[in-house]
C-alpha cells in the first residue's frame, strides 16, 4: 500500500454517518480514500512516453482528482482531512506541470501541525526541491532579458541545458520523467518561436525545419514523437502554400519545381504518421495529405 493509501486508511468514510440519499453532492466521491485510489494506479505511469491515465469518465485522472479533492474540501470542511488533501492535490499539480504550485503544496504538507501525519510530512518535505527547481528552469524568459531572437534562443538554450543537469542528478528519481517532459516542452518552444519569427531572421525559414527535425531525433522515444512529426509537415505545407500565394502559379517566375519539392516534403512526413493505426494524429495527417493533393491540382491547372 502506497504511504498516501496508508496514511489515509483511518480516514475511511469522511461521511460514512450520512448516507447517499441524505448528502447526495458527494456521490461515489463521498470517501477521501475512494477519490484518492485512482492515483494510486497512475503513480509511477512514464509521462514522457505514455500518455495520462484516464478515468472511469474519460478524463485525465489527475485533472479529473484535483476537481473532486476540491468538490471534497468545499463539502467536507474537517481540519483532520487537510494533510491528505493537500498531499494528494500536490500529486496530482506536480503531474500536470504546475510545479510553483505543487511545491508551494508539498511546503504546506511539510509544515502542518500535528504528530499523527509524520510519514507524509516527511514525504512531502523530500519532494519540494524538485519542484522548486522545475519551476525555476521553466518559467518564461523575461522580455527585458530576451530583446532579440538571438536572445530567446540563447535563454531557452540555458534552461534546456539546466534542466538537462536536473535530470541527471535525479536519473533514479521514478519523477525524472517530469524532467524529461520538461526539456521536451522547452525544444517545442523553441521550434514554435523560430517559426513564428521566421520571416525576421536570416535563413529564418530553414532555422525553424532544422529545430522541428531535431524535435523529432532527440525525442523519438516520447509519447509525442507523431505530433513533432506532424508538425514538421505543417511546416513544410505552410512554406508551399505561401510560396503558391506569393508567386502565384499563372507567372512565368513560378518555381513548380520548387512548389512541388515542398509538397513533396510534407507529403512525405504527413504519410509517416498516416501509416501508423490506432494514433490520433492519423487522422490530421491524412487530412493533409488531401490537402497537399488538392494544391497540386490546383498548381497544375493554373501553372504555364
Amino acid at each position: 500500500m502506497s504511504v498516501r493509501l496508508r496514511l489515509l486508511a483511518p480516514l475511511l468514510f469522511v461521511t460514512g454517518c450520512a448516507s447517499p440519499s441524505e448528502d447526495p453532492a458527494l456521490g461515489p466521491y463521498r470517501s477521501l480514500v475512494e477519490i484518492v485510489a485512482e492515483l494510486g494506479l497512475a503513480r509511477d505511469v512514464d509521462l514522457y512516453r505514455f500518455d495520462a491515465p484516464r478515468d472511469v469518465t474519460g478524463e485525465n485522472v489527475w485533472r479529473a482528482t484535483l476537481r473532486r479533492l476540491e468538490n471534497f474540501e468545499s463539502l467536507v470542511e474537517d481540519p483532520r482531512f487537510r494533510p491528505a488533501l493537500r498531499f494528494a492535490q500536490a500529486e496530482c499539480r506536480e503531474r500536470l506541470a504546475d510545479f510553483a504550485t505543487a511545491a508551494a503544496l508539498w511546503r504546506e504538507v511539510a509544515s502542518l501541525p500535528g504528530a499523527e501525519s509524520v510519514e507524509l510530512k516527511e514525504t512531502a518535505a523530500s519532494r519540494v526541491a524538485l519542484c522548486e527547481e522545475l519551476a525555476a528552469r521553466t518559467a518564461p524568459v523575461d522580455a527585458n532579458e530576451a530583446r532579440s531572437p538571438d536572445d530567446l534562443v540563447r535563454a531557452l538554450a540555458t534552461q534546456r541545458m539546466a534542466l538537462k543537469e536536473l535530470l541527471t542528478q535525479h536519473a533514479a528519481d521514478p519523477r525524472a520523467c517530469l524532467i524529461e517532459c520538461a526539456i521536451e516542452r522547452q525544444d517545442v518552444r523553441e521550434r514554435e518561436y523560430l517559426w513564428r519569427v521566421r520571416a525576421f531572421v536570416d535563413d529564418g525559414a530553414q532555422l525553424a525545419l532544422d529545430s522541428a527535425q531535431r524535435v523529432i531525433a532527440n525525442h523519438v522515444d516520447s509519447r509525442r514523437v507523431h505530433e513533432h512529426r506532424l508538425r514538421l509537415a505543417d511546416f513544410y505545407a505552410e512554406l508551399a502554400r505561401g510560396y503558391v500565394v506569393a508567386v502565384d502559379p499563372t507567372q512565368a517566375t513560378f518555381d513548380t519545381a520548387r512548389a512541388r519539392n515542398l509538397i513533396q516534403a510534407a507529403g512525405r512526413m504527413y504519410a509517416e504518421v498516416a501509416a501508423i493505426d490506432g494514433i490520433p494524429e492519423r487522422e490530421e495527417a491524412r487530412a493533409g495529405i488531401a490537402s497537399l493533393e488538392a494544391l497540386l491540382d490546383r498548381i497544375a491547372s493554373t501553372a504555364p
